[in-house]
Parts: structure tokens; C-alpha cells; sequence
């Protein structure tokens, strides 16, 4: 496998996605603050879909306290999204290679 084939992410969001044990890509590769994944991942829809939910969470919201909470969240998230939109990534193609099936079987498995 080439270099070509693997997409860098910030390691920010993508382990605040693991953290709520949510299924995420397999790492190739990993550093400190990135990680390393197949560019043909089945999880990289669900991981979009996750950074697209949080990306405007810091704003928009009446509770100044919230807001801060969320800052934090809400910035790894759009940089986690900068990256997936320079691979070629778009709401559209995350609703389409969207892993339905296997999503439904990660959730029945993790009763």
C-alpha cells in the first residue's frame, strides 16, 4: 500500500470519537497528533458525519458557558473535516459510502 492510499487526520477529534466508543477507522499509522488511515475505510463516513455534527457547536448557542465547553470539540472537528474536504470528501459522498449495515450491526453488538 502507498502513501496515496492513506489519509493523515488530527488525532483531536478522532479520539474524542473513539472516546464515546463510537466505531473509527483502523489506524495504519499513528504520532502524537495524527493519525494515519485508509483513504477506503468503511468507519471514514461515520467519523465525517460525527466532525459535520460537531463543527458549529461553539456558536449559536445562548449559553456562553456551553459555547466554551464546546469550543474545544467544535475546533478539532473542523480541522478533522479541513483535512477529509482536501482528501475530496463532501456531505454527499459520506451520505453515500455511509456503512448502514454495518453500523446497524456495530450497534447490536455493542448492547
Amino acid at each position: 500500500m502507498s502513501a496515496v492510499d492513506d489519509l493523515r487526520l488530527p488525532r483531536a477529534f478522532v479520539d474524542d470519537h473513539i472516546s464515546r466508543c463510537l466505531p473509527a477507522p483502523d489506524f495504519v499509522r499513528e504520532s502524537a497528533r495524527f493519525v494515519w488511515v485508509r483513504a477506503d475505510d468503511q468507519w471514514l463516513a461515520e467519523l465525517y458525519n460525527d466532525a459535520a455534527h460537531y463543527e458549529t457547536m461553539d456558536s449559536g448557542n445562548d449559553d456562553p458557558g456551553t459555547n466554551a465547553l464546546n469550543r474545544p470539540v467544535a475546533a478539532a472537528a473542523r480541522r478533522l473535516l479541513k483535512a477529509l474536504r482536501a482528501a475530496g470528501w463532501t456531505k454527499e459522498k459520506a451520505r453515500k459510502l455511509y456503512p448502514r449495515k454495518a453500523m446497524k450491526a456495530w450497534e447490536k453488538a455493542s448492547r
